[in-house]
């Protein structure tokens, strides 16, 4: 299991193991147990800035259909995103990541294998719809 410190996320007096995390030690009120950089995160933010390619094609997408509200939701957003950088390091798992990409190939190491093709929807047939 990957560390919590290396994805630049800073702990204090918290345990970290597979079940999850604890801590047994007393704390001063008001302290920080677990500080997550937003610069670390998947946000709807970070796809604009380093994920031109699928912040311009839901914007698109959108232009098409102002109905479809999906399209700019968040959680659009980072789920495109993620398959997006996912789909990237398997098809040139060998390239130089800029610093912002760095964590998040890190990230998705944690989802599994690089040859697992993730699967969306999108790729169904109309018989599995």
């Amino acid at each position: 299991m990957a560390s919590l410190e290396s994805f630049g996320y800073t702990l204090n007096k918290l345990k970290v193991d597979v079940r999850g995390c604890c801590t047994c030690e007393n704390v001063e009120e008001g302290a920080s147990l677990l500080v997550l950089p937003l610069k670390n995160c998947w946000t709807a933010q970070a796809v604009d800035k380093e994920c031109p390619a699928v912040a311009q094609a839901l914007q698109k997408a959108f232009v098409r259909h102002p109905e479809g509200l999906e399209l700019q939701a968040a959680c659009t957003k980072i789920a495109l995103h993620l398959i997006f950088e996912h789909r990237q390091l398997q098809r040139n798992p060998e390239a130089t990541p800029a610093a912002a990409q760095e964590l998040r190939r890190k990230h998705l190491e944690l989802l599994g294998p690089r040859s697992r093709k993730i699967e969306t929807v999108l790729a169904w047939g109309r018989r599995d719809l």
